[in-house]
């Protein structure tokens, strides 16, 4: 079972399991249901939402702490990409902010913050290209790890760096193709 937490909607209880109330309508919804399948919750959720929800989805924006917050709330964006260099701890409660403006919305749909690396070595920072460096736990680029011909070496990286983006409340990394 898994812990349920929320900051902004209710929790309920059904057969002495928790669920997030997120569209605080007093029931269970197949889409706050974590015991079902994705599909089922997805489809539920689809169902519940408008065409303004659906196309917010769509979207992904820089974020900028004053415009973002229009964006989450009137425009229904989900996905931002985190571009400045706030410490850690700084991003870590500006990305909490977001998830209880998320959860508070109508049907609670949480927020997805991305950014481009944050874990590279890269004397050249460049905005939008590689932010932060330094901040978290610092390794070569791609090309570096897989020059190694070490796989334990990059798990470790994926291990390490995959917990301080967690930490700091970070869900994707955008990668430049």
């Amino acid at each position: 079972m898994p812990e349920v937490d929320a900051r902004v909607k209710e929790i309920i209880e059904v057969d002495g399991e928790q669920f997030r109330d997120l569209n605080a309508n007093g029931q269970l919804d197949p889409y706050e249901d974590w015991r079902l399948p994705t599909e089922d919750r997805v489809e539920n959720l689809i169902s519940q939402m408008t065409v303004e929800e659906k196309a917010g989805l769509m979207l992904i924006s820089t974020f900028s702490n004053v415009s973002s917050r229009t964006k989450l709330t009137e425009d229904h964006l989900r996905y931002f990409i985190v571009r400045d260099d706030p410490e850690p701890r700084d991003l870590a409660a500006r990305n909490n902010e977001f998830q209880e403006l998320g959860e508070a919305s109508r049907l609670g749909i949480p927020v997805i913050m991305t950014s481009n690396p944050r874990n590279h070595v890269n004397p050249n920072q460049t905005y939008g290209h590689a932010e932060a460096g330094g901040q978290l736990s610092t390794w070569p680029g791609e090309l570096g790890l897989a020059a190694t011909q070490d796989p334990e070496l990059v798990k470790e990286f994926a291990e390490i760096a995959a917990k301080e983006w967690r930490a700091t409340g970070m869900h994707t990394l955008w990668l430049h193709g």
